[in-house]
């Protein structure tokens, strides 16, 4: 009997300084992982705080058109308005505005570096006329005596020399991206040498307007915007044939349109190049009706969609009642001046084989009315 309690108390004894070992094991893990959890999220909050501050080193850049009557009020001051009825883009100070004289002798007239704006209470203090709700100040980094020309051609109007669409360019205010930065400065570092080996202030250093816009350009090349297109090899078959069209390469899409219906799919990969908003489809009438960027604001126009130009003229359409006629191949000889025609094979050819890379989508808001 003496035994049998002898052999429990020991193995009580034991028992419990087991627990007390595993309990002491136990509370150790729990530390190491937590401390390394504490550490892990420490570093991701560093990763995170780094990868913000390097984005918040590059500035947006925006591109300003204004009206050549009210050019030289604009350029005293270096001060802007922002309609009432316009969107209003997010600005940072230290933000990028290249600065365009619109009108027959358009092009970039200077840089400009975004100081600060203000809500317009009262239209009275606005000396241009018109409804305005923001008015917005910069300090110049450079006006130029003469006009950089975009130089937009044809009945598409493309620039070859910045790779881009009028359409583009049609508001106010408006955010480029890019490769759309980059070939903008490296025309304005290219026909501006002398202008741009000037010093000025910039960010309370004195530098060469040169060396900023080349600082800008770094920022947008280590970007990665491209991703390079892989040319198709062959023409692959499918189980109704073999697949025969020309090879593009564009946007997700290997081969070019063959129909209508492939129009309309190219269509809706360049519809931001382009300006163009969706917003239906009807049933009946027109193919698309569509908000376009005009000096008015975004105002409403009416698509219609066509594999040939010519396809048009043989469906007996009102061409006075469409806007836009868009098709991949224009071989209408006679047609009418007032449809403007947008030839998608001559248009993608100008325009990036991929999508540009880590666009942002937060730079349009409705900022609250502040004094």
């Amino acid at each position: 009997m003496a035994l049998r309690v002898t052999l429990a108390v020991y193995t009580a004894a034991l028992f419990e300084e087991w627990s007390i070992n595993n309990r002491a094991k136990r509370a150790r893990t729990i530390d190491i992982c937590s401390h390394t959890k504490y550490n892990y999220e420490i570093q991701s909050r560093q990763r995170v705080q780094e990868e913000c501050n390097m984005e918040g080193s590059r500035p947006s850049v925006f591109v300003i058109n204004i009206n050549p009557g009210k050019w030289e009020e604009c350029l005293k001051d270096h001060r802007f308005g922002i309609r009432v009825d316009a969107s209003h883009p997010k600005f940072s100070k230290g933000d990028i505005f290249l600065v365009r004289r619109t009108g027959k002798d358009y092009g970039v007239m200077g840089i400009w570096l975004f100081k600060e704006e203000r809500f317009i209470a009262k239209q009275d203090g606005v000396s241009w006329g018109g409804s305005h709700s923001w008015q917005q100040w910069f300090d110049p980094i450079v006006d130029f005596k003469t006009h950089v020309s975009e130089e937009f051609i044809g009945e598409t109007k493309f620039s070859s020399k910045i790779q881009m669409a009028a359409a583009r360019l049609v508001g106010s205010i408006v955010l480029i991206y890019g490769p759309e930065v980059t070939r903008y400065l490296e025309m304005i570092l290219k026909e501006k040498v002398e202008e741009c080996s000037a010093m000025v202030v910039y960010q309370g250093q004195r530098k060469r307007i040169a060396d900023i816009l080349l600082e800008i350009l770094g920022y947008y090349r280590n970007l990665g915007y491209y991703r390079e297109a892989k040319p198709e090899r062959s023409s692959p078959r499918t189980r109704r044939g073999t697949i025969e069209a020309e090879i593009i390469n564009f946007r997700g899409m290997v081969y070019a349109p063959l129909n209508k219906t492939g129009v309309v799919l190219l269509f809706s990969k360049v519809m931001d190049d382009l300006g163009v908003i969706y917003v239906s489809s009807p049933p009946g009438g027109f193919d698309m009706v569509g908000r376009v960027s005009t000096e008015r604001g975004l105002e409403f126009k009416h698509f219609e969609f066509e594999y040939k130009s010519s396809h048009f003229r043989a469906h007996s359409y009102n061409s006075s009642l469409v806007d836009y006629l868009v098709c991949w191949e224009h071989d209408w000889k006679d047609c009418p001046r007032d449809l403007e025609v947008w030839e998608l094979r001559e248009m993608i050819k100008n325009l990036p084989a991929e999508f540009p890379i880590g666009l942002e989508s937060d730079h349009y808001f409705l900022p609250s009315p502040t004094s």
